[in-house]
């Protein structure tokens, strides 16, 4: 499959698709093929996705911003001018993976959150209600909504502390993984 070229999915966001080789957990397979779609620009440094399920998210994402905050952090500051000792260090984002012990349909949902002491608590809330609803009623699926719960709780806490105005977190589900991944969002100018 030849790779997609590069394309702007939002203002100074960019995707293109990228064909990785993984080895397989036995020693005699032969290594497997797979697509992912790798994104730059904006506040995203280097993100890969591993479903076209998981770009279409994004890009629905993306669209509901009311302004463009992505161009703004995206540009690159004047050559004299110095970086505040106050900007924070790390404008990425951050994932955590859950394993599922058996196939789930997939879904996905996200959610923006304003950094203040109620944020992590929120996020918590939000996630149980939302994953309460996607999962199926089994043995299982009690200890994974507490261990999501945990981690959206954890995520949104060090946006928190990192010192992010707004966070993005989104879940998806996909077969036998539930994914969280946190996008900050910070103030572009120097003054506040």
């Amino acid at each position: 499959m030849p790779p997609l070229p590069r394309v702007e999915i939002a203002p100074g966001v960019y995707a293109e698709s990228v064909v990785k080789h993984t080895a397989s957990p036995d020693a005699g397979s032969p290594r497997r093929a797979h697509q992912v779609y790798r994104i730059h620009g904006g506040v995203f440094d280097h993100l890969e996705l591993d479903s076209m399920s998981s770009l279409v998210s994004l890009v629905g994402i993306l669209s509901t911003f009311d302004r463009d905050p992505l161009r703004s952090l995206a540009e690159e500051p004047a050559p004299q001018a110095e970086a505040s000792p106050e900007a924070p260090a790390n404008r990425a984002h951050r994932r955590a993976e859950l394993r599922l012990p058996a196939h789930t349909p997939a879904v996905s949902a996200h959610r923006r959150f304003t950094c203040d002491g109620g944020a992590a608590r929120r996020a918590r809330i939000w996630s149980a209600e939302t994953l309460g609803d996607c999962l199926p009623d089994t043995d299982w699926s009690v200890s994974l909504l507490e261990q999501t719960v945990l981690r959206a709780g954890e995520l949104i806490a060090e946006a928190v502390a990192s010192g992010a105005t707004a966070a993005l977190l989104t879940m998806e589900i996909d077969r036998r993984r539930l994914v969280l991944t946190r996008y900050d969002e910070f103030r572009n100018d120097a003054a506040g």
